[in-house]
């Protein structure tokens, strides 16, 4: 069984849970160092509280364990109807015209040492609010030939910097909002792993 990769992820909504370990996933974090598999992950209440490994890092008895390896992939089962015909829309008429130049631009913002961010057009068609972010990541990598790290961290690490509450979120680590998700498989390789995502905690409180 392919364990979950962890990753961080920039959120800041109010939630309270007792404590909790998440275990046997590879973690993968906005601070951009090494994977760490067979990771354990310790929450107390809506923050981290400790990060290391199975083996190196105990879990406590009375914490409520989450194991990372193994649930299906949630499916959305209305997208494929609701993209019937979308090349009839005006809004979708007007891309091919720009698509040219976009890759250009792109690398001369970040030759000039801006720090992008992860952004979406949620709202528009086709852009649905529940796949918008794993996309842009995707096509970061696919596309426009970023590091998956480096997307991944500009989903989650950098966010938290622009927000100025990088203390708060933006990666695992003691003292941070448990806000993770996980999913399955090595997203390092294959960034699109990110549109299924098997766990969702925010501040410490697993909502899926």
């Amino acid at each position: 069984m392919i364990p979950r990769l962890l990753l961080c992820i920039s959120l800041a909504l109010s939630a309270f849970g007792q404590k909790k370990a998440l275990v046997g996933g590879t973690l993968i974090d906005g601070y951009g160092g090494r994977p760490i598999p067979n990771s354990v992950i310790l929450i107390d209440g809506e923050k981290i509280q400790a990060v290391g490994q199975v083996g190196t890092l105990p879990v406590p008895p009375d914490a409520q364990v989450i194991s990372t390896e193994g649930l299906p992939p949630a499916i959305i089962s209305d997208i494929r109807e609701s993209l019937r015909h979308i090349d009839q829309l005006d809004y979708f008429r007007m891309v091919p015209p720009r698509k040219p130049t976009l890759k250009r631009k792109f690398q001369q913002l970040r030759e000039s040492g801006a720090v992008l961010l992860i952004g979406t057009d949620s709202g528009v068609p086709t852009q649905f609010h529940t796949q918008t972010t794993w996309n842009e990541i995707d096509v970061w990598v696919r596309v426009m030939g970023v590091d998956a790290m480096d997307a991944i961290r500009a989903a989650t690490f950098w966010p938290a910097v622009a927000m100025k509450i990088e203390r708060e979120v933006g990666t695992v680590t003691p003292g941070k909002y448990a806000d993770i998700i996980a999913v399955r498989g090595d997203v390092l390789r294959h960034v699109d792993l990110l549109q299924n995502v098997d766990i969702v905690m925010k501040h410490g409180v697993r909502y899926k």
